[in-house]
């Protein structure tokens, strides 16, 4: 039968500090058989460690949740279930017989390391009324996890109790020891989309349900805003927003804990805002104007809350191009972080939420964006020293790719680009290979897609005659190929003193075809995904240059010599291929034949021509199917079989359509030399 319990604390101090309990904790539980033997087998050694009682409270369990809570404590009863969190929480408060009380959730897990809490609990003289520990939220959709110092500890007074339907509370003063204590939580791992609708439609209508009741709740309505479509979002926020201008902030004074609950949300509201309005809307403008506003009350500057909206503030500011409130903002937002990590920030909001931009990582990924906004802004000195004085090795492999194209925004303002060179440097300290290669391909790159400011690149990273590190050579090669110098020789000697084409090197396949400087001993280092991305880009850099100087230097007896070669021959030849539109007949038709020629040879070495027939052929990508088709037209046309020749063509042409102009042109030559040869 289901019990209902007194909500409110009625045990005096006597009978509290007689029991000889120093600690109770409560959980509310239903339907908990995923979660709940881990959680209960994580609180044990807490539990061995201090002089404690475990007290649940059922509110409707239909599965083994009750009889495992059982395992581990007597005190495990039903509670009647009146959508109302609080009333459920309340209900083991008012069982509670421990000096300190304590509640943790079944999808909560304790971390191995709970000195800290326990030494808190064990100290005979703790001035402290409450206290947070660390709920390190788990979201595998995203992959995120984020930090979050929840109140959840409290001296067990007669007044202690829950407040708020859904999303419930401790109401206690807002003076808190912080513990490092770590409770892992996987309630936002959610099976599926629909397991993650029904709750937050279950947690909605409980929250409308109390907002009849407390309509000025600005902790209710930030909580509305956050599982609200985005227009039902921006009127829950902005109504908290109208509350708030009401309340009286003369008397607000953050150093003696003079404030409201209200006053404690504003952070919440300010920051849900400008992110409503920047990150959905796209209006940085209006997240500008309320980032303004928020620090319109001078307390406001030294708090947790001011974390994020300095960086929120310095976002809308380089969105608008308010370039010296943007350095400002950000420069103001790494004073507040040195003194969150100093502990000298005031923190009286830190319970209420997740921040963002609290972490290490943040803190660096927050540094990116105030140097992108430097160098957009017209301070190049300063952002290349902000740059160049990071240390690589604490940005985060997620974030490195974001990092490296943010140094390419500030190159295309600054056009300094003889600073790539001591970013190198600092890369090449991380002695990583991922993180070289991908900054060598972000400087390529931006070589790739600034044809004005080629020269000028190639120049200024040539000029550095840092000849130890392989790009700059290459830059050198290719100023005094601009100049009209012959650099062949000096290019082999470069090719020969590689190990292998990678990442940096299209520039230098394109000097090669230029003085026809032959490098196979190479060819095999590259893999397929490397050559097609050097002839893709060799294309777009150097369009119909590149066509003629392949052509020239695709001579059939460089490239029959293995596997590699051929594949290189047919790679280069296939991309020429690809802009042969507006070439001469002649020219282009000498670029179908050696392509042809190339492929058919390339198809027939590496499969088995024996075992490959019409009906085997379609597994073979469409370029190979073409490649064995081709291969057959001119075994037929050497044969003297005219018809076979047109039919195998024809045949090709069917499972690679790209090869169409080839086939007519093919055809038009053999059409051609029927009519002279009659």
């Amino acid at each position: 039968m289901k019990v209902r319990v007194p909500k409110v604390n009625s045990k005096s101090l006597e009978q509290i500090i007689d029991s000889g309990i120093t600690l109770s904790i409560g959980m509310i539980v239903k339907n908990e058989h995923k979660h709940i033997r881990n959680c209960l087998e994580a609180l044990q050694p807490l539990r061995d460690a201090v002089s404690c009682e475990l007290i649940i409270a059922d509110t409707g369990s239909t599965d083994d949740t009750f009889d495992i809570c059982k395992e581990f404590t007597e005190q495990v009863y039903h509670f009647e279930w009146v959508n109302d969190f609080a009333a459920a929480r309340n209900s083991t408060i008012a069982r509670a017989k421990g000096m300190w009380y304590m509640f943790i959730d079944a999808d909560e897990y304790l971390d191995k390391d709970i000195s800290a809490m326990v030494q808190f609990f064990s100290d005979p003289v703790n001035k402290y009324l409450c206290a947070t520990y660390i709920i390190k939220n788990y979201d595998y959709a995203s992959w995120l996890t984020t930090n979050f110092p929840a109140p959840r500890i409290a001296r067990n007074l007669p007044s202690l109790k829950f407040i708020g339907r859904i999303h419930e509370c401790l109401d206690v003063p807002n003076e808190f020891y912080n513990l490092p204590t770590i409770a892992h939580h996987y309630g936002y791992v959610y099976q599926t989309q629909e397991d993650r609708d029904i709750k937050w439609k279950r947690n909605r209508d409980l929250m409308l349900k109390e907002l009849e009741a407390t309509p000025n709740d600005v902790r209710l309505l930030t909580h509305l805003a956050d599982v609200s479509d985005p227009d039902e979002r921006e009127k829950y926020l902005l109504k908290a927003l109208d509350i708030l201008h009401k309340e009286d902030y003369a008397k607000l004074d953050l150093k003696k804990d003079i404030y409201t609950q209200n006053q404690m949300y504003r952070c919440k509201v300010y920051i849900s805002l400008c992110v409503h309005f920047s990150g959905d809307n796209n209006d940085f403008e209006t997240s500008y104007k309320y980032a303004k506003e928020y620090f319109t009350i001078n307390e406001y500057k030294n708090t947790c809350g001011a974390i994020d909206m300095y960086v929120l503030l310095g976002e809308a500011c380089s969105h608008t191009k308010r370039w010296e409130e943007s350095f400002t903002a950000y420069e103001n937002y790494f004073k507040v972080y040195e003194k969150l990590q100093k502990g000298t920030l005031n923190n009286f909001d830190k319970p209420i939420m997740s921040f963002f931009n609290d972490t290490p990582l943040m803190y660096l990924n927050n540094k990116s964006h105030y140097i992108t906004a430097l160098g957009q802004g017209g301070q190049y000195d300063k952002s290349h020293e902000q740059l160049e004085s990071i240390d690589i090795n604490l940005i985060a492999l997620s974030s490195y790719n974001d990092f490296c194209l943010g140094i390419n925004s500030i190159m295309e303002s600054s056009k300094r680009f003889d600073r790539y060179v001591n970013i190198y440097r600092n890369v090449q300290k991380t002695n990583d290979s991922y993180r070289l290669e991908t900054f060598i391909d972000i400087m390529e790159s931006y070589y790739r897609k600034n044809p004005s400011d080629r020269e000028q690149f190639v120049n200024k990273i040539a000029d550095t005659n840092a000849t130890d590190i392989p790009f700059v050579r290459l830059m050198q090669l290719l100023k005094k190929d601009k100049s009209g110098e012959n650099v062949a020789e000096d290019l082999q000697e470069y090719f020969s003193s590689l190990k292998e084409i990678k990442t940096g090197q299209t520039e230098a396949v394109y000097l090669a075809l230029k003085h026809k400087v032959y490098f196979s001993n190479l060819y095999k280092t590259a893999n397929y995904n490397r050559v097609q991305l050097i002839f893709t880009d060799l294309l777009s850099i150097h369009g119909a240059e590149y066509i003629n100087f392949v052509t020239e230097y695709c001579e059939y007896e460089k490239f029959t010599n293995n596997i590699s070669e051929i594949f290189w021959a047919v790679t280069m030849m296939y991309f020429a291929t690809k802009k042969s539109e507006n070439l001469p007949y002649n020219l282009k038709l000498e670029v179908y034949d050696k392509f042809s020629n190339f492929l058919a040879d390339f198809v027939y070495n590496v499969y088995n021509p024996d075992l490959l027939n019409k009906d085997d052929v379609e597994i073979l990508p469409p370029l190979y199917r073409f490649g064995f088709y081709i291969g057959k037209a001119k075994s037929s046309l050497e044969n003297g079989d005219k018809i076979g020749y047109i039919r195998a063509l024809k045949d090709g042409l069917s499972l690679c359509e790209e090869m169409k102009d080839l086939v007519t042109i093919f055809i038009k030559e053999f059409e051609k030399s029927m009519r002279s040869a009659s």
